[in-house]
């Protein structure tokens, strides 16, 4: 009979599994629980493909949707979304959106309803789709991002307004693959928009995780010098040893395999900070 194997480099990590990473956890933890009082932070994970961003991020998400009073007691709408190649950043913030929907109360998506018009129908949004193609390009992304900024602006709105029991502290939107973005000096320039103006309206409950290759967050400040202050950048290295170990024990278990602690103390190297794989 097979036993369970836990560790697969082809896919992500699942939340139970996941060990060490602890700095990293905090870093961004610490700045979520100033976006729910108001302040708005956003980063760029950025690392070598298999280094571990994307379980990463997956295991910040359950942090951010799940209360924990020794984790900052965050309570947010969280969607994630991978980009495909070629896909521009008006389509891709349009899926994040609607993603939220599945999560919003009803009240929510009527409160959204009552004040956006036709940018919600059917409890989904629809972004840039009036009379664009008599505008030009320029036109076409300050209305794009006007529409975004009105959407995300009622959705924190209606979320702060909400009782107690179903009030959420904001909104984390995470975008893995960005190497996959069509055009990056508009998704820079859209995306600072959107923060910088819900900041100035005192709505800055909003987050942004990005994920992608070094080469894609020197990119994004190269189009945007803001950039760099706007998303603070998370290098993903190699795990040092005592959190390979973690990894290994945590997986150990999981597929309730004995393990020799020597032999793990001196073979623990071999894994080169890539324990999963």
């Amino acid at each position: 009979m097979n036993k369970y194997n836990p560790f697969n480099p082809n896919s992500v990590v699942s939340t139970n599994l996941f060990a060490g990473r602890k700095d990293y956890v905090l870093r961004i933890l610490k700045k979520m629980e100033q976006v729910k009082k108001g302040m708005p932070a956003s980063f760029f994970l950025f690392g070598e493909r298999g280094i571990g961003k994307t379980a990463l991020a997956k295991l910040i998400m359950h942090i951010a949707e799940n209360p924990d009073q020794l984790l900052g007691n965050l309570k947010f709408l969280t969607s994630y979304y991978s980009v495909d190649r070629g896909q521009n950043i008006n389509d891709v913030l349009q899926a994040s959106l609607n993603e939220l929907t599945d999560k919003m109360p009803p009240s929510v998506l009527q409160y959204l309803g009552n004040r956006l018009g036709s940018l919600l129908k059917n409890g989904k949004f629809t972004i840039g789709a009036f009379s664009l193609e008599m505008k030009s390009q320029n036109e076409r992304n300050i209305v794009v991002r006007d529409q975004l900024i009105a959407i995300l602006s009622n959705l924190i709105d209606a979320i702060k307004k909400e009782t107690e029991d179903k009030k959420h502290d904001g909104v984390l939107i995470i975008l893995d693959e960005m190497q996959n973005i069509k055009d990056m000096s508009m998704c820079a320039q859209l995306l600072r928009g959107i923060i910088t103006t819900l900041d100035v309206k005192s709505l800055g409950n909003i987050a942004f995780l990005l994920i992608g290759y070094e080469k894609v967050h020197k990119a994004l400040c190269a189009v945007d010098p803001s950039a760099r202050r706007q998303f603070a950048s998370v290098s993903l290295g190699v795990m040092p040893t005592d959190e390979a170990e973690d990894v290994l024990i945590k997986g150990f278990k999981e597929a309730k395999v004995l393990w020799n602690q020597d032999a793990l103390d001196s073979n623990i190297l071999a894994t080169g900070g890539y324990p999963h794989s």
